[in-house]
């Protein structure tokens, strides 16, 4: 079967173009709470954009590898309201995270979250993403 070298993609000979990969991924919750957290694993390998919804999260790779191993684990559903506030910490991992935008009425109350893996390989990384009324 002939190869289309035009669908090849090698970050470490700098070849190509990664294509986002979005891997939606279920949060076992409650319902809405006035403070809650959720805990997010996974391991990464390049930059991470991770979205959270209400009781939804999506991963969507930037660069790198797709995510491996993702895991969400949380005690109520992020709310839908302007007035809450939104706290992430990092809690393992080697590379560096930032908060892209807080859960707000113009982006419908989605959270998002990028991770920077600089390092050649993959590593473990664990967020926890706190909320309150």
């Amino acid at each position: 079967m002939p190869v289309d070298l035009d669908y090849l993609y090698n970050p470490y000979l700098g070849i190509g173009e990664a294509a986002p990969v979005t891997v939606p991924v279920p949060i076992e919750g409650a319902p809405v709470a006035a403070e809650g957290s959720c805990q997010l694993e996974a391991v990464i390998d390049g930059t991470v954009v991770i979205a959270l919804r209400g009781e939804a999260a999506t991963y969507q790779v930037m660069t790198g590898q797709p995510e491996k191993d993702s895991s969400i684990g949380c005690n109520g559903v992020i709310p839908e309201r302007s007035s809450a506030e939104f706290e992430v910490r990092k809690t393992k991992g080697r590379g560096t995270f930032k908060v892209l935008e807080a859960p707000n009425a113009a982006n419908s109350f989605t959270g998002k979250l990028q991770i920077d893996d600089p390092s050649r390989g993959a590593d473990r990384y664990v967020l926890v993403v706190r909320w309150k009324l």
